[in-house]
């Protein structure tokens, strides 16, 4: 079986976040989180912020085109209104960015370049031992179930699953599951583009195919042959994709 060694390890290569790409993240991640860190306001709340997302999780293909963070208020919990505090992490966000603070659905986006590169920033409050963010319906933030207005989520946890499944394979001493997980996003983005489902959900496929131990051999060939082989079988089995958190 030819795995074509040198031609994964340039595919792997040319889809890493890296040198301006990266750089331009992590400035742009850092002014965010200063912004929102000393802000009276959400300090009072215990504005706390972390980076999430494929970023955070090094799962990230090229270019990047957005950074996630997670304003974590550890003063707060699902009894607070979700409007006050969206309309509060939104109004920090707007006295500096002015237009380019755009509302999201639950999240606040804050473009930085041209080329649509943007961060999105997520308020969260506690929710037992996980974390709340609002839910996607405005119209729910009023209701008089908590948890109708909040949805528990824990993205940190996502990133140490992540980090754990990467030593289970390796190739060449190199952990395989991360990079799998990019190319497996490369391949949705190239067929797909902007269609959804998106890449986290794909990322989740790659999660399970390697939970289940669907997915074994050394080379990369090997690996990400097996892993399209098991999202195949995910997907047309109808099952709905469970998040390896909750």
């Amino acid at each position: 079986m030819e795995t074509h060694p040198a031609q994964f390890r340039d595919a792997l290569e040319r889809i890493e976040i890296k040198g301006a790409k990266r750089q331009r993240a992590i400035d742009a991640h850092t002014e965010i989180r200063a912004c929102l860190e000393t802000d009276p306001q959400l300090c009072e709340w215990g504005v706390h912020t972390v980076l999430i997302g494929s970023y955070a999780r090094d799962t990230g293909i090229h270019p990047g085109k957005d950074v996630d963070v997670f304003a974590k208020l550890t003063k707060l919990d699902i009894s607070a209104d979700p409007k006050r505090v969206y309309d509060t992490v939104y109004r920090v966000l707007a006295d500096k960015y002015g237009s380019r603070a755009e509302r999201q659905p639950r999240s606040i986006k804050v473009l930085f370049d041209t080329d649509g590169f943007a961060v999105d920033v997520v308020p969260a409050v506690r929710m037992d031992q996980r974390w709340g963010i609002p839910v996607r319906n405005s119209a729910e933030w009023s209701n008089p179930d908590q948890h109708k207005r909040w949805v528990e989520t824990d993205p940190e946890a996502l990133a140490s699953l992540a980090t754990a499944m990467n030593a289970t394979r390796t190739v060449n001493g190199q952990g395989a599951y991360k990079p799998i997980v990019k190319l497996v996003r490369q391949i949705r983005k190239h067929h797909h583009g902007a269609q959804k489902p998106g890449g986290l959900y794909f990322e989740l496929l790659t999660y399970w195919a390697f939970k289940t131990n669907s997915v074994n051999g050394d080379p990369f060939a090997q690996l990400l042959a097996e892993t399209l082989r098991a999202i195949d079988r995910q997907l047309s089995s109808g099952m709905p994709l469970i998040d390896p958190v909750l």
